[in-house]
């Protein structure tokens, strides 16, 4: 159901269009009997002005529908709580980027970030202060990253980053002081907040290789003691490395 002035503009187009039928069936009267008579003419600019406003509304209203439509397919990509793309809203742009740099021989990084013991952050101080804190890592990861970035909430406490034009020493970089500046933003606060981050390089594999491998080095980063940076294939030593991670987000490791 469209607003109230959708819904009027629509009204107000279908009585143009009731008004152009009488009109030129008044005007096929006329003609009828006198077809020089002033009146005809004037009838058919009437009829010729109804049809054109009648226009107009519809030109507006397919208009105010393209936007509507825009901005329910922009709500399904982003996460309400942060504002960030949600999953499906990377998984869809990552597929691009990845073309792109096959394509073309571009460097590509992903990072997988995760907050480390978040729920004892939930248990402590309560669900609307895990979503404050959501809301503030979010931030400080947009206003950290270019434009051209890809930022999205993975999924509860776990973001994503995609980084085009950014090879794996970029994105170590990027992820460190990423991780420095959260500590530092709840360094005052009750319960420390901090971050684990995993980074893989686009290497010619496919998408689900970059994104399992950035998974991998995450969870690297959690079994080597959390709030670290790891990138993937760097591990510090092999028990550090699950050789086969779990699928899926690993619960044992927050």
């Amino acid at each position: 159901m469209g607003s109230k002035d959708d819904r009027a503009l629509l009204a107000r187009a279908a009585l143009y269009l009731l008004l152009l039928s009488g009109v030129l069936v008044v005007a096929g009267g006329a003609i009828a009997v006198d077809p020089d008579r002033p009146l005809v003419f004037l009838l058919l600019a009437a009829a010729l002005g109804a049809l054109a406003m009648s226009g107009v509304m519809v030109m507006v209203l397919r208009a105010r529908a393209d936007l509507l439509i825009s901005r329910l397919s922009d709500a399904a990509r982003t996460d309400p709580l942060t504002g960030l793309l949600n999953r499906r809203g990377f998984d869809d742009l990552l597929g691009a980027e990845l073309a792109r740099a096959q394509r073309y021989g571009r460097p590509l990084s992903l990072v997988f970030g995760d907050l480390d013991r978040f729920k004892e952050v939930n248990d402590s101080l309560g669900h609307t202060a895990g979503d404050t804190v959501l809301k503030l890592v979010a931030e400080r990861l947009r206003r950290e990253t270019r434009t051209a970035d890809l930022v999205g909430r993975y999924g509860g406490e776990e973001f994503v980053l995609l980084l085009p034009e950014t090879d794996e020493e970029g994105a170590l970089i990027l992820a460190e002081r990423l991780r420095a500046g959260i500590v530092e933003l709840f360094a005052k606060q009750p319960e420390p907040v901090t971050i684990s981050f995993g980074v893989a390089t686009f290497e010619g594999a496919d998408g689900e290789d970059l994104v399992r491998n950035a998974d991998r080095a995450l969870y690297a980063a959690k079994l080597a003691g959390r709030n670290r940076s790891i990138v993937y294939g760097r591990e510090s030593t092999s028990s550090e490395r699950s050789e086969t991670p779990p699928e899926g987000r690993p619960a044992v490791v927050a």
